[in-house]
Protein backbone atom coordinates (compact mmCIF):
# COMPACT_ATOMS: atom_id res chain seq x y z
CA UNK A 1 0.00 0.00 0.00
CA UNK A 2 1.45 3.38 -0.98
CA UNK A 3 1.45 6.38 1.32
CA UNK A 4 -0.88 9.26 0.33
CA UNK A 5 1.91 11.89 0.18
CA UNK A 6 4.11 9.83 -2.13
CA UNK A 7 3.69 10.62 -5.86
CA UNK A 8 2.49 7.90 -8.19
CA UNK A 9 5.17 6.37 -10.41
CA UNK A 10 5.25 7.60 -14.00
CA UNK A 11 4.46 5.14 -16.80
CA UNK A 12 7.31 3.58 -18.79
CA UNK A 13 5.82 4.73 -22.10
CA UNK A 14 5.27 8.34 -23.06
CA UNK A 15 1.68 9.38 -23.76
CA UNK A 16 -0.71 12.31 -23.52
CA UNK A 17 -2.82 12.08 -20.44
CA UNK A 18 -3.03 12.84 -16.74
CA UNK A 19 0.62 11.94 -15.98
CA UNK A 20 2.88 14.89 -15.18
CA UNK A 21 6.33 14.24 -16.60
CA UNK A 22 9.27 16.43 -15.49
CA UNK A 23 10.31 19.09 -18.00
CA UNK A 24 13.50 18.07 -19.86
CA UNK A 25 14.61 21.69 -20.41
CA UNK A 26 14.21 23.49 -17.09
CA UNK A 27 14.00 20.38 -14.86
CA UNK A 28 11.72 22.33 -12.49
CA UNK A 29 8.29 22.25 -14.11
CA UNK A 30 5.91 19.48 -15.04
CA UNK A 31 4.70 18.64 -18.55
CA UNK A 32 0.92 18.69 -18.73
CA UNK A 33 -1.33 17.98 -21.69
CA UNK A 34 -2.63 21.14 -23.38
CA UNK A 35 -6.39 21.23 -23.80
CA UNK A 36 -7.70 20.43 -27.30
CA UNK A 37 -4.16 19.91 -28.64
CA UNK A 38 -1.83 17.02 -29.18
CA UNK A 39 0.88 18.83 -27.28
CA UNK A 40 2.29 19.19 -23.80
CA UNK A 41 3.44 22.34 -22.05
CA UNK A 42 5.71 23.04 -19.10
CA UNK A 43 4.09 24.97 -16.32
CA UNK A 44 7.40 26.61 -15.34
CA UNK A 45 9.36 27.51 -18.48
CA UNK A 46 6.32 27.58 -20.84
CA UNK A 47 7.93 25.49 -23.60
CA UNK A 48 5.62 23.44 -25.85
CA UNK A 49 6.41 19.80 -26.70
CA UNK A 50 4.92 17.10 -28.93
CA UNK A 51 5.28 13.33 -28.87
CA UNK A 52 6.77 12.02 -32.12
CA UNK A 53 4.74 8.92 -33.08
CA UNK A 54 5.60 5.40 -32.02
CA UNK A 55 9.24 6.25 -31.32
CA UNK A 56 8.30 7.69 -27.91
CA UNK A 57 10.32 10.84 -28.53
CA UNK A 58 9.47 14.24 -27.12
CA UNK A 59 10.38 17.23 -29.29
CA UNK A 60 10.34 20.89 -28.29
CA UNK A 61 8.29 22.88 -30.79
CA UNK A 62 8.88 26.52 -29.82
CA UNK A 63 12.65 26.62 -30.31
CA UNK A 64 14.91 27.18 -33.29
CA UNK A 65 16.71 23.95 -32.42
CA UNK A 66 14.84 20.63 -32.87
CA UNK A 67 15.78 19.24 -29.44
CA UNK A 68 14.49 15.71 -28.84
CA UNK A 69 14.37 13.46 -25.77
CA UNK A 70 13.38 9.85 -25.06
CA UNK A 71 11.55 8.93 -21.84
CA UNK A 72 13.49 6.21 -19.99
CA UNK A 73 10.81 5.58 -17.34
CA UNK A 74 12.37 7.81 -14.67
CA UNK A 75 14.29 10.46 -16.60
CA UNK A 76 14.84 11.95 -20.04
CA UNK A 77 17.70 11.00 -22.35
CA UNK A 78 18.76 13.47 -25.05
CA UNK A 79 18.54 12.19 -28.61
CA UNK A 80 20.51 13.87 -31.37
CA UNK A 81 21.82 16.70 -29.22
CA UNK A 82 23.94 18.11 -32.02
CA UNK A 83 23.56 21.84 -32.47
CA UNK A 84 23.09 22.78 -36.09
CA UNK A 85 26.36 24.04 -37.58
CA UNK A 86 27.10 27.72 -37.34
CA UNK A 87 26.68 29.26 -40.75
CA UNK A 88 29.41 31.46 -42.29
CA UNK A 89 27.38 34.63 -41.74
CA UNK A 90 27.49 34.01 -37.98
CA UNK A 91 31.26 33.49 -38.12
CA UNK A 92 31.60 36.77 -40.04
CA UNK A 93 29.44 38.52 -37.45
CA UNK A 94 31.65 37.13 -34.68
CA UNK A 95 34.76 38.48 -36.39
CA UNK A 96 33.19 41.89 -36.95
CA UNK A 97 31.74 42.22 -33.43
CA UNK A 98 34.61 40.65 -31.44
CA UNK A 99 37.90 40.87 -33.30
CA UNK A 100 37.48 44.15 -35.20
CA UNK A 101 36.91 46.43 -32.15
CA UNK A 102 39.62 44.62 -30.17
CA UNK A 103 41.98 44.95 -33.13
CA UNK A 104 41.30 48.68 -33.36
CA UNK A 105 42.05 49.20 -29.67
CA UNK A 106 45.14 46.96 -29.88
CA UNK A 107 46.48 48.82 -32.92
CA UNK A 108 46.03 52.11 -31.05
CA UNK A 109 47.93 50.72 -28.07
CA UNK A 110 50.68 49.37 -30.33
CA UNK A 111 51.18 52.38 -32.64
CA UNK A 112 50.83 54.98 -29.88
CA UNK A 113 52.61 53.38 -26.91
CA UNK A 114 52.61 54.87 -23.45
CA UNK A 115 55.96 55.85 -21.94
CA UNK A 116 57.38 52.81 -20.12
CA UNK A 117 57.82 54.61 -16.79
CA UNK A 118 54.30 56.10 -16.79
CA UNK A 119 52.17 55.04 -13.81
CA UNK A 120 49.40 53.55 -16.00
CA UNK A 121 51.55 51.97 -18.72
CA UNK A 122 49.56 48.73 -18.37
CA UNK A 123 46.20 50.41 -19.02
CA UNK A 124 46.06 50.31 -22.87
CA UNK A 125 46.64 46.54 -22.98
CA UNK A 126 44.20 45.96 -20.14
CA UNK A 127 41.68 47.96 -22.19
CA UNK A 128 42.35 45.66 -25.17
CA UNK A 129 41.62 42.62 -22.97
CA UNK A 130 38.49 44.24 -21.56
CA UNK A 131 37.28 45.05 -25.08
CA UNK A 132 37.87 41.47 -26.20
CA UNK A 133 36.09 40.01 -23.16
CA UNK A 134 33.09 42.34 -23.30
CA UNK A 135 32.50 41.96 -27.04
CA UNK A 136 33.05 38.20 -26.81
CA UNK A 137 30.52 38.05 -23.97
CA UNK A 138 27.97 39.98 -26.02
CA UNK A 139 28.43 37.62 -28.96
CA UNK A 140 28.17 34.57 -26.66
CA UNK A 141 24.96 35.96 -25.17
CA UNK A 142 23.42 36.38 -28.63
CA UNK A 143 24.57 32.91 -29.66
CA UNK A 144 23.05 31.29 -26.56
CA UNK A 145 19.80 33.20 -26.96
CA UNK A 146 19.47 32.19 -30.62
CA UNK A 147 20.33 28.50 -30.21
CA UNK A 148 18.55 28.11 -26.83
CA UNK A 149 21.16 25.75 -25.36
CA UNK A 150 19.32 23.74 -22.65
CA UNK A 151 21.81 24.46 -19.83
CA UNK A 152 21.68 28.17 -20.64
CA UNK A 153 17.86 28.13 -20.56
CA UNK A 154 17.96 26.23 -17.27
CA UNK A 155 20.30 28.82 -15.71
CA UNK A 156 18.21 31.68 -17.08
CA UNK A 157 15.02 30.24 -15.58
CA UNK A 158 16.76 29.60 -12.26
CA UNK A 159 17.94 33.24 -12.19
CA UNK A 160 14.40 34.47 -12.91
CA UNK A 161 13.10 32.36 -10.04
CA UNK A 162 15.77 33.70 -7.66
CA UNK A 163 15.17 37.31 -8.70
CA UNK A 164 11.40 36.90 -8.18
CA UNK A 165 11.99 35.55 -4.67
CA UNK A 166 14.11 38.62 -3.79
CA UNK A 167 11.44 41.10 -4.81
Amino acid sequence: MSSPDRPLPLPQTLHYGPSAYPCPICRHGQLLTLTLMEAMGCGFCRHIFTIQGQSQRLQVMDSTQPLTWVWMGQQWRVVGAAIEPINPALWALAIVLVLFPSGLVASGAYFFPVLPDAPLAWFPWAWVGLTLLSHGGLFLFGFLEYYQVPRYVQCKLWWQQVSRSWS
